[in-house]
């Protein structure tokens, strides 16, 4: 599914027609699924200046095979009753049921590709997030003083990595199965809670909340 969209270049101004894929079906559209890892597919370049950026729109990610849907929602926090009434009518334009589905929301392209690897990893975003943190502590060992922007699973080489943003450059760190095991263990309770059916905000936040003893509170948005 896609929109002819009139977009004006955020540098020289210059408006372009941009035809934007609004909707994928990992199973039917391998090709668009590939397009979307390698950032092609969210990517605008003017044809006046060669100005390049990637677009951040409203985007529904759908995988039958895995029974999981992401929905691009950048407006998240924003207005939640414009938010709530956005969910509802995605939820309600399905022809089947959701009741066993995981559903997510991402506020960014770069959160949309990065759940879509940890799936196709056989990973869960909820373990994945915590892992992450518990990383922040070793980098933070390495990096001492360094801010971290954000922090991404990341498949280098087909491998797992954790991929830190910071002022001034991008780190690969090694992704440790042991703190994945100790998350599963140690946090087993609100991993083990059932998000099905429901989208929901899973991220650093989410992380967080687990390990404030929380009970896992994501942000689901019904």
């Amino acid at each position: 599914m896609a929109q002819l969209l009139q977009l004006t270049c955020p540098v020289c101004e210059a408006k372009k027609a941009f035809n934007y894929i609004n909707h994928l079906n990992a199973k039917k559209d391998s090709d668009l699924k590939q397009q979307l890892l390698s950032g092609e597919l969210f990517r605008f370049e003017c044809d006046e200046c060669g100005a390049k950026r990637q677009l951040d729109m409203q985007f529904l990610y759908h995988d039958p095979a895995q029974k999981v849907m992401i929905f691009l929602l950048p407006e998240y926090r924003r207005d939640s009753e414009e938010v709530a009434n956005i969910l509802e009518e995605v939820m309600k334009a399905q022809t089947f049921s959701l009741a066993d589905y995981r559903l997510r929301i991402a506020l960014h392209g770069t959160d949309l590709v990065e759940k879509v690897h940890i799936f196709d990893s056989g990973y869960d975003d909820r373990e994945i997030e915590i892992v992450k943190l518990l990383t922040d502590g070793l980098f933070a060992q390495e990096k001492p003083n360094t801010p971290v922007k954000a922090r991404y699973f990341y498949l280098h080489q087909n491998e797992p990595k954790i991929l830190y943003i910071t002022d001034s450059e991008q780190i690969l760190v090694d992704f440790h199965t042991k703190l994945l095991e100790f998350a599963r263990t140690k946090f087993n309770k609100p991993l083990n809670q059932s998000h099905l059916g429901e989208f929901t905000l899973i991220n650093h936040r989410y992380a967080m909340n687990v390990l404030e003893k929380k009970d896992g509170n994501s942000e689901p948005c019904e």
